[in-house]
């Protein structure tokens, strides 16, 4: 069960992160900064 849920949050993690890429959102470097 929990190797299930770290599939969807990988692939969760990798669809965003192509949005992001296709979208070109400038959201992604405030996300990391407020990150840290």
């Amino acid at each position: 069960m929990i190797d299930d849920l770290l599939g969807i949050w990988g692939a969760l993690r990798k669809g965003s992160a192509d949005l992001t890429d296709m979208v070109g959102s400038p959201d992604d470097t405030s996300l990391s900064r407020s990150e840290r």
